[in-house]
Formats: structure tokens, C-alpha cells, sequence
């Protein structure tokens, strides 16, 4: 930092030094902002459906944001602890886990069948869910942006079914795979080995579930 002809600090002295005090002002408002959100969730400030959209907002801004920071900021957490910055749990939605919580732990709402257990229509939206994640692979639809929406719907279609284990197999590998894409950039595709990967656990999670609707 340098001072002007009139006494007062410059924080940056080239266009490309004022363009990254932006974008390190844009990664600390994320943050901040995903931590009041977090905290209003767990609280029950807030309604599921509407933290859902709010957080995978979050999400895919931290992430494109990050991408290009990554030369200058390669620790997040490094970074929070430079600008005195508490936010724990924004750290962990943004770096670790990369989805919502109401993806990752459930929480979007549920309603049950007469004997307690799923709807007919969140097994026919939780069958459409996996059918259609399995026909972006067959479609060669490998982008990032292309296979995280279906599978956060599969996701949710999955929290929603009741009868379901707590350690169901298929949830987790739907799970590991949201965390996977997470850490990867919009445009990135899957290669041959990692598709051929993805579409056989999405069928061993599919003959699952469906075994455990017999």
C-alpha cells in the first residue's frame, strides 16, 4: 500500500491489483453471507426449499469465484484466518461438503404413505430421478453443470423416501459424487473411466433402492 497526492492509502497500484482486492472482497461476502445462512438454517430461521436455493446460489458462486483465486488464495481457510474471519460453518458447506445440508443430512420436507412409508409419487419421482441421471451418462451429458442438477434431485428424491436406511448404501455414493463434482469446475468433464464409475453406482444404488421397496 502506497499513499496518494493527497495523503490517503491505495490499496492497489495496476488494474489487475484493483481486480483481485475485488474478488477477495467478493470471496469474503460469500462467506460471511453463507454463515448467517447456515446459522439460520439450523435455528429454523429459515424454510427448507428456500435455504436450498439460497445455498447452491452460494455454492456455485463461491466455486466459480474460487476458481480464479485459486493462484492467489489457495486456502480458504488460511484466508478466513488473515482477515480475522469466524465462519466455521461456511467453511464447511463451501469447501468440505459443496452441497446443502438439506442434500447432504435431508430436511427438505417429507410425507408419508398410509403405512408410514413413501408416497407413491416420491417413488415415481425418486424412480424419474435416477433414470434421468443415468441417461446423462449413456448421453455422454459429463459436464460438471450437466450431471450436478440431476443429482441433487436424485438426492433429494432420496432424503424424501422414509423407509430408507440412514447408512443406504446409494445415498452415499450419490453423496461422494456431489462432493466429488464439487471441487471441480463448471466446464470440467468427466473422462471414460470416472463415466463408466458414475454409471455403475448410480445402478447398483438404483437396484438397491429398489430392493428395499419389495
Amino acid at each position: 500500500m502506497t499513499l496518494d497526492a493527497r495523503g490517503r492509502i491505495k490499496l492497489y497500484e495496476t488494474k489487475q491489483e484493483r481486480e483481485e482486492l475485488e474478488q477477495h472482497a467478493d470471496l469474503f461476502s460469500i462467506l460471511k453471507v453463507t454463515e448467517k445462512l447456515e446459522r439460520a438454517w439450523t435455528r429454523g430461521l429459515i424454510g427448507a426449499k428456500e435455504y436450498e436455493e439460497q445455498c447452491l446460489t452460494l455454492i456455485a458462486q463461491f466455486k466459480t469465484l474460487w476458481s480464479t483465486l485459486k493462484a492467489t488464495v489457495p486456502d480458504v481457510e488460511k484466508f478466513m484466518q488473515q482477515h480475522s474471519m469466524q465462519c466455521p460453518m461456511a467453511l464447511q458447506r463451501l469447501v468440505v461438503v459443496g452441497v446443502p445440508a438439506t442434500v447432504q443430512h435431508g430436511g427438505a420436507g417429507t410425507s408419508s404413505g398410509p403405512a408410514g412409508g413413501s408416497s407413491t409419487a416420491q417413488v415415481s419421482d425418486t424412480t424419474a430421478a435416477f433414470i434421468t441421471c443415468l441417461d446423462s451418462v449413456r448421453l455422454s451429458m459429463l459436464a460438471v453443470d450437466q450431471l450436478q442438477p440431476s443429482l441433487n434431485d436424485l438426492m433429494s428424491a432420496l432424503n424424501k423416501m422414509t423407509e430408507l436406511p440412514a447408512d443406504f448404501e446409494g445415498r452415499k455414493r450419490v453423496l461422494g459424487w456431489l462432493r466429488k463434482l464439487a471441487d471441480l469446475r463448471a466446464d470440467y468433464e468427466l473422462d471414460g473411466i470416472e463415466a463408466r464409475q458414475l454409471e455403475h453406482d448410480l445402478n447398483s444404488s438404483y437396484t438397491e433402492w429398489q430392493q428395499t421397496l419389495k
